[in-house]
């Protein structure tokens, strides 16, 4: 059904769009069938007074005509006094979705809310009271690795709702042990991130955290494990390269055996650190840093580490394996190169300089000045720092590289903070990473081909979440698809019905599929998938890196969760299904991106900021700015595809749920041709797509709220394609020809192709031709 509403210029307007939706799998239209209780799956926090709030879950289904009826929701402001349940105003209810407005008058606090029957309708049990507003904490990370830290040391706190106008505390409770501190906030205006210092008394051992933000002296997170830790101490033993230089060198600069040989004598003393005096030092080789060693200069200004021009790249010019760190001292290359640092786990890399420069020294046809010729073709790719385990520190580093600046693969916890990166092909690609904090670097492009960063499944990864993205500044990406950041990735293991289902497992009706996923760069097959989901990252808190189980449609809908175990068509879960799915629900199994934060990045000059391409789940984009460029949005894809290659049908069945474009402002939007990877035509734009060529029985893309955001200078709002359930309100808009549009995108013999129950309220409009329009 398509919709077309224009309403006045330079107005405050507010609208409701509910298009006609059809009831599919198993459930009947126009018959009644009462539950015993209803359920809420997901309330969408945080909303103030006046704003609209989206609770997702099962309830009766009760049509009268084509109208769902009978349900409407209950809500209590906790921290007032005599407060009595008020009934909220529904704006659009549908099976799975129920929005309602919370009262103007009511005070800015915790919110109790419940769905309860409408007067004179069927009975049926009130579903449990959720909080809106409640601080929901996510993850934790400590100066001492992902979820661990250690006397007296830095502790961080990630997720929604943190603080509000009132001071955040944290509470750490363990050991006989009860702490209540309280707690700084980020430079994030809504709340996004907590910090305090761990008290120096703690004893070691297991604790659980949790975040009170202050609107209610009794209300706290849920709770997140911490382990407290002893810090780790290497040798501090200084072995001077200098002494190891040959007496008969004379005024050589050549370091290379020196080099190994102080390595080789810090190794044999179990660790220590190799120091270089003032001075430019010359390395011929690959050098290997054996485990608890740290590499040191005198100062990043003041020694460089030389490796002349070759005609064959090393695989790298700092190679080490696990414990090991880099810090305040310049690496120098030109020439054909790689990587110039590789290591696995626990690297730190700090106050590094890094220079290498395939073309250094060359004029435009490519012919050289006084080294061998370079040409793209030629090099071997790689990345000034790759590292590949968890617990990656890199800070204060000043990055020059031909190709990537930094690559990280499997990273579980790691800080990547008050970089500079300057890049040929794209700053940094990001490979199934989880609790990394990426914060304060500045990404800017040094060639017209330079693009953006990845943060993506690629690299047979199978799981990216708990990234905090947080005040980075991007600058020119002209290069490939114009991706400033994108997350990618792809693999669908299973897609069909269920044959029996209990609180913490499913057995499927039809085995999984041998390959999730046929495409020339990414072939995953299910195999490792089960390897991967069977992997647990963390021990202690017995968290699993692996695949995730969608509930598409049917019973249960909008629900997902971890695979923790497969055993032939038997699927375990990391918790329990709030609504257990039925033999009419369809689900898949694949990979997974979502729980991250994009908090006040600053991007120019690219198509577009911040991509949230498929699959995506829970992630806030709040606070970003951009200039000259196209785009902000997320999408799903739910399709089938040939893969020209050897002709085989695969299919992508990949969600986009609960994500949250939050005070985002768009200053000047701006389309070279017309168009990104998308496909989104004119100016600049904030989006929601649902991609499909699939007869699903849901949309992929639903449950977005976009609200309070600013699009100034040729920049709109577009909901396109297999899209539902979207609330966009308190948005102001100026200087465009369409304000709000609603559009189609997938093929028209595809149902229910265009968007659905889009909730439109209090949006600003100035000088914009057509504020909301559909297409």
């Amino acid at each position: 059904m398509r919709v077309s509403i224009v309403p006045p210029a330079n107005k405050v307007v507010s609208y409701a769009v509910v298009t006609l939706f059809t009831i599919l799998s198993g459930f009947p239209i126009h018959a009644q069938t009462i539950k015993a209780k209803a359920v809420i799956i997901k309330a969408i926090s945080p909303a103030a007074p006046g704003e609209t709030v989206m609770l997702t879950g099962d309830w009766p289904q009760i049509y009268k005509g084509n109208s769902l009826t009978g349900v409407e929701v209950e809500i209590l402001p906790i921290g007032k006094k005599n407060a009595t349940w008020t009934r909220a105003k529904v704006a659009q209810l549908s099976a799975h979705s129920l929005k309602f407005t919370i009262p103007s008058n009511f005070p800015m606090d915790i919110f109790a809310c419940r769905i309860v029957p409408a007067p004179g309708a069927s009975a049926f049990t009130p579903s449990d009271i959720v909080y809106l507003n409640q601080a929901d904490a996510w993850w934790v990370q400590g100066n001492n690795g992902g979820f661990s830290g250690i006397p007296g040391g830095w502790l961080r706190i990630f997720g929604n709702a943190l603080y509000f106008a009132q001071e955040p505390k944290v509470k750490i409770t363990g050991n006989g042990k009860n702490y209540i501190l309280n707690a700084a906030r980020s430079k994030d205006k809504g709340g996004y991130a907590v910090s305090v210092v761990i008290p120096r008394d703690i004893p070691k051992g297991n604790y659980t955290i949790n975040v009170n933000n202050g609107l209610n002296a009794s209300s706290w997170s849920q709770n997140i494990s911490l382990k407290i830790t002893s810090p780790t101490v290497w040798n501090s033993t200084v072995y001077n390269v200098k002494q190891f230089q040959d007496k008969n060198a004379g005024t050589s600069q050549e370091a290379t055996a020196a080099l190994r040989a102080a390595l080789a004598a810090a190794q044999a003393n179990g660790g220590g650190i190799v120091y270089f005096p003032r001075g430019r030092y010359i390395i011929s080789d690959m050098i290997a840093i054996p485990p608890n060693i740290i590499i040191r200069g005198e100062g990043m200004g003041l020694v460089n580490l030389y490796w002349p021009p070759r005609t064959t790249a090393l695989p790298c010019l700092l190679k080490g394996t696990n414990d090991f760190a880099v810090e305040d001292i310049t690496l120098i290359t030109s020439g054909i190169h790689s990587n110039i640092i590789l290591g696995l786990n626990n690297v730190r890399i700090e106050r590094t300089r890094i220079r290498a420069n395939a073309y250094y020294r060359h004029e435009n046809s490519g012919a050289a000045n006084s080294v061998s010729p370079v040409s793209p073709g030629s090099l071997r790719g790689g990345a000034a720092i790759k590292l590949s385990g968890n617990n990656a520190t890199i800070t204060n580093c000043d990055i020059i590289h031909t190709i990537h600046a930094i690559e990280l693969y499997h990273t579980n916890g790691g800080v990547i903070a008050q970089n500079t990166l300057n890049y040929g092909q794209g700053p940094m690609q990001l490979y199934g990473i989880s609790h990394v904090i990426i914060e304060d670097n500045i990404f800017q492009g040094n060639s017209l081909w330079s693009g953006g960063m990845g943060l993506s499944l690629h690299g047979a990864s199978v799981a990216s979440y708990n990234i905090y993205f947080a005040h980075n500044e991007s600058r020119q990406t002209f290069g490939g698809d114009r991706e400033a950041l994108t997350t990618d990735g792809h693999g669908t293991a299973y897609l069909g019905k269920v044959q029996a289902a209990r609180a913490v497992s499913i057995t499927l009706k039809d085995t999984p599929w041998v390959a999730a996923d046929y495409t020339s760069k990414d072939v995953v097959t299910f195999a490792e998938l089960k390897k991967a989901a069977n992997e647990k990252i963390n021990a202690a808190t017995e968290e699993y890196h692996g695949l995730t189980m969608y509930i598409l449609s049917g019973r249960g809908t909008g629900q997902y969760r971890n695979v923790t175990e497969i055993k032939g068509k038997t699927i375990s879960i990391d918790s329990a299904w709030k609504v257990i799915p039925d033999s009419n629900s369809i689900v898949s199994i694949g990979k997974f991106q979502g729980k991250s934060l994009f908090i006040g990045n600053q991007f120019y000059d690219a198509g577009t900021s911040i991509q949230l391409y498929p699959p995506n789940m829970d992630c806030i984009v709040a606070e970003n700015q951009s200039w000259r460029t196209q785009s902000m949005n997320c999408s799903s894809s739910m399709k089938t595809y040939t893969v020209n290659s050897n002709n085989t049908q695969a299919i992508r069945i990949e969600p986009s749920w609960y994500n949250q474009f939050i005070s985002n402002h768009i200053r000047e939007g701006m389309s070279w041709e017309g168009s990104a990877t998308l496909g989104i035509t004119g100016n600049g734009s904030l989006n929601s797509i649902g991609l499909k060529n699939w007869r699903a029985d849901s949309p992929g893309a639903m449950f977005h709220v976009i609200r309070s955001n600013t699009l100034d200078n040729n920049a709109s709002i577009s909901i396109a394609g297999d899209v539902a359930d979207i609330i966009i309100e308190k948005n102001n808009i100026s200087n465009v020809s369409q304000g709000i549009l609603l559009k189609d995108r997938s093929p028209a013999a595809v149902s229910n192709s265009s968007p659905q129950r889009i909730f439109i309220g209090s949006n600003t409009f100035q000088k914009v031709d057509v504020p909301v329009s559909s297409q």
